[in-house]
């Protein structure tokens, strides 16, 4: 049972182009095989859903756009309903989502962005994620910084 994205809701900064062939790896999404997976991944149209597999609360939702030659993000949303996700702030989950694709969708090696020491170690990665991945600290933006550097 997948539940859907709450009004609440914030743009995060995801951009990312893929070939047509990691498009369509994208495209097939992931679906949990067992209670240790975390993600279920869906594609419905142009639009990839990210959902916790034993909630269904939809996290993540991002719309791509395409000419055929190159698929890109138009648009990334990260569910901000307190009640369904605690997230970290929208860098996090800018470097979150683009770690799910990468690993979890792509089937590449990554780092896991850790949001600060006190959740390091691998005990968090494994709630958020499911993986044993190399971890890396998010990169804070200083504050005079807008947009990505």
């Amino acid at each position: 049972m997948t539940l859907p994205m709450p009004p609440e809701t914030a743009v995060i900064d995801y951009k990312a182009e893929f070939t047509p062939e990691e498009f369509a790896k994208i495209s097939r999404g992931l679906k949990p095989e067992q209670m240790e997976d975390k993600w279920l991944i869906e594609m419905e149209g142009d639009t990839l859903s990210f959902y916790r597999s034993w909630t269904g609360h939809c996290i993540f939702r991002v719309e791509f756009a395409g000419d055929g030659g190159r698929y890109g993000v138009k648009n990334a949303l990260a569910n901000r309903n307190a009640e369904q996700y605690n997230s970290p702030g929208d860098d996090y989950d800018a470097e979150l989502l683009g770690f799910l694709i990468e690993v979890l969708l792509l089937g590449r090696d990554g780092k896991f962005p850790v949001p600060g020491k006190k959740f390091s170690g691998g005990l968090f990665q494994q709630a958020v994620a499911g993986t044993g991945c190399p971890e890396k600290p998010l990169r804070k933006k200083p504050w005079w910084k807008f947009g990505r550097y």
